[in-house]
C-alpha cells in the first residue's frame, strides 16, 4: 500500500516543494554574495548600487531572473520524463 498509494500519491506535492526551495535557494546564493563574496551575481548587482551603476545593476538582475527561469525549466522537464505517469501541477 505504501509503495502504490502513499508514496506515488505524494510525488507532486514533493515535486512542487522542490521548486519551491530551488526558489529560495537561489535566494539565498544571491544574499550570501552581496555580504561576503568578491564575485557572482549578487556582488555584481551590490557593487553596482554602491558605485552608481544602474545598468550594471540591471544586467545583473536580468541575469538572475534568466537563471531562476532556465532553472525551473530544466527542474520541469526532467520531472516530467521521470514521473510521467502521475498527475504533475505544472
Amino acid at each position: 500500500m505504501l509503495w502504490r498509494v502513499v508514496l506515488p500519491a505524494t510525488v507532486p506535492a514533493i515535486l512542487v516543494g522542490m521548486r519551491v526551495g530551488m526558489g529560495f535557494s537561489f535566494m539565498s546564493v544571491v544574499a550570501a554574495e552581496m555580504i561576503a563574496a568578491n564575485e557572482g551575481v549578487g556582488f555584481l548587482i551590490y557593487n553596482a548600487r554602491l558605485f552608481l551603476k544602474t545598468a550594471n545593476a540591471f544586467a545583473g538582475i536580468l541575469t538572475l531572473g534568466v537563471m531562476c527561469l532556465l532553472a525551473d525549466f530544466v527542474f520541469r522537464m526532467i520531472a516530467r520524463k521521470l514521473f510521467a505517469k502521475h498527475a504533475l501541477p505544472f
